[in-house]
């Protein structure tokens, strides 16, 4: 079982909005963000146990809405533990080329180390960035509903139907086609988060209204 992180929108009244997620870490995560990418948005920078039980610097990107796409591996460093409290991660321009790069530091409880990472996401997001569009049909819905994907969503495809509050309701699979049956039964009238993950990453998330 891991831990999720996500955020949450703010109307410009300090009033924050249903609690979005982008991704499952298991433990010891520092995170940053910066315009990875030079497109205009925030994207978001995570070290920690992510994926696999090493640790791992990542960065998700974002498309602008508020999604992000998979995580983008620009390390793995090979350790299975990490002392708390011993992370950081910082975007600096470090090599004068107009483009934020990636500082970060750890210690393993045998060295400490900082490392740099000079950034080429901005010149191969195209390549790495990719991710499948979803859908709600119908949206708003009275009865049962589809989730609909413009790719195949298999068995490792995980489906999660999560309250306003941030609580999971309901977990599905996916069936090895791009629309899958998400029966009502008793899911009171709101607002949902309905996400897919794959490999314990978020992969795609969509709102349903039920009435």
């Amino acid at each position: 079982m891991g831990s999720g992180f996500g955020w949450l929108a703010n109307n410009g009244a300090g009033v924050l909005g249903p609690f979005e997620p982008i991704g499952v870490v298991s433990s010891a995560i520092t995170f940053g963000h910066a315009d990875m990418e030079g497109d205009g948005d925030e994207d978001l920078l995570v070290q920690g146990f992510i994926g696999t039980f090493t640790y791992k610097l990542v960065c998700f990107l974002n498309d602008g809405t508020g999604s992000f796409a998979l995580p983008i591996v620009l390390e793995d460093f090979g350790v299975p533990s990490i002392q708390e409290g011993s992370t950081s991660v910082w975007a600096v321009d470090v090599d004068g080329d107009g483009i934020l790069d990636v500082i970060c530091s750890y210690n393993d409880g045998v060295t400490r180390k900082i490392f740099w990472y000079a950034n080429s996401i901005a010149e191969n997001v195209h390549v790495e960035s990719h991710a499948p569009a979803f859908h709600m049909a119908p949206n708003p819905a009275s009865q049962d509903f589809l989730l609909v994907c413009d790719e195949v969503i298999g068995a490792e495809g995980v489906i999660e139907i999560v309250a306003a509050n941030g609580r999971l309701l309901r977990l599905l699979h996916g069936e090895g086609t791009r629309e899958v049956l998400v029966e009502r039964r008793d899911l009171p009238a709101g607002i949902y988060l309905v996400r897919v993950l794959r490999e314990g990453s978020q992969i795609g998330s969509v709102r349903l209204v039920v009435e």
